[in-house]
């Protein structure tokens, strides 16, 4: 058992010292204040119950006092360390959060575009992911990893207001993934798995692309939406509906699937393109072409993971807080029966 701010535990001699002193003047007080009563077998009976009362509930409000205290030391355990292994590809997903990518009925590009990735990476176990999101700038949430269960929670909280950048930028995705694969130690492949509507609003990529062609990285781009055009949603920090997003000119603003962009770019690395919808069976789709690279093993311990238990000191002190309540509830009973 280890504590998260074991600092707030040394705090429990200084606060017994504190409750000491006020307990002693509290009895003082009392006891001066019962010996202005005159003293009879009754006094002396309720007395006696008060006194015990008062230990009682003393002792309950103590032991509650110190729960709460282990309960905000934050009490945990470590999760064992598992070493993991694989023989496969590195896949290296860049996925756009821009905000036309809450358009889709009845679902939207974004949720279609989270459930494809991770039936791809509950499929795929023996290959590591990275995982890059981006709208007008990227950011890199996770390097190369086997770490699935974090990669899909993560993957499980993203939406559009994960960003505050506005447009699409796809230059800002390949220069994340080049970050990526300029750290790689070994010659294992890696593909670049690129989900997003087209719509590009950044610099040109041009330059960028000859990188990965020099690197032979591939690029297997998803497209997803509509060519026709579909309204853009406007959602909250929630997800909640707030209306359509309007142009300059107070039209409804449309978002459109520029297939013939994201062709182009997986044509260019020696890539594929892959129409995605909501009934596309993403490993099927992917299987045969990622079949033709070559795999290598590799090893890799996961991140330790802290398990906390705050919540057993923290119900223990409910508990005794309720306790101290009833003995208060029954000491008052008892006196109304003298």
């Amino acid at each position: 058992m280890i504590f998260a701010r074991p600092l707030i535990l040394y705090s429990i001699p200084l606060i017994a010292i504190l409750m000491g002193g006020l307990q002693f003047w509290s009895r003082w007080r009392k006891k001066k204040l019962l010996s202005r009563i005159l003293a009879t077998g009754r006094e002396t009976q309720l007395s006696t119950i008060n006194k015990k009362a008062d230990l009682l509930q003393e002792f309950l409000l103590w032991l509650a006092i110190i729960s709460l205290l282990v309960a905000a030391a934050g009490p945990a355990t470590r999760s064992d360390l598992a070493s993991v292994s694989g023989s496969g590809i590195d896949l290296i997903i860049t996925l756009d959060i821009s905000r036309s990518m809450n358009a889709g009925n009845p679902v939207s590009k974004l949720e279609i575009a989270k459930k494809a990735i991770q039936d791809l990476i509950e499929y795929r176990t023996e290959d590591r992911f990275a995982l890059i999101v981006f709208s007008g700038g990227a950011s890199i949430l996770t390097p190369l990893t086997l770490d699935r269960r974090n990669l899909v929670n993560i993957i499980n909280n993203l939406t559009t207001s994960y960003t505050s950048s506005q447009g699409t930028s796809i230059l800002s995705s390949l220069i994340a993934s080049q970050k990526i694969i300029q750290q790689r130690d070994n010659q294992r492949t890696q593909v670049i798995l690129l989900f997003s509507d087209g719509e590009d609003f950044g610099p040109d990529y041009t330059d960028q692309l000859s990188y990965l062609q020099d690197e032979q990285i591939p690029i297997v781009c998803f497209g997803l939406g509509n060519p026709e055009g579909e309204p853009i949603p406007s959602v909250d920090y929630s997800g909640n509906f707030q209306g359509y997003l309007l142009t300059n000119n107070g039209d409804t603003a449309l978002t459109y699937l520029d297939k013939e962009k994201l062709v182009n770019l997986a044509e260019l690395t020696e890539g594929i393109y892959i129409d995605l919808k909501p009934e596309t069976r993403i490993n099927q789709e992917i299987s045969g072409y990622l079949r033709k690279f070559k795999k290598q093993r590799i090893e890799e311990s996961l991140s330790e993971l802290m398990i906390y238990h705050y919540e057993i000191p923290l119900g223990i002190a409910c508990l005794l807080i309720a306790l101290s309540l009833i003995s208060e509830r029954m000491r008052r009973k008892k006196l109304w029966t003298f």
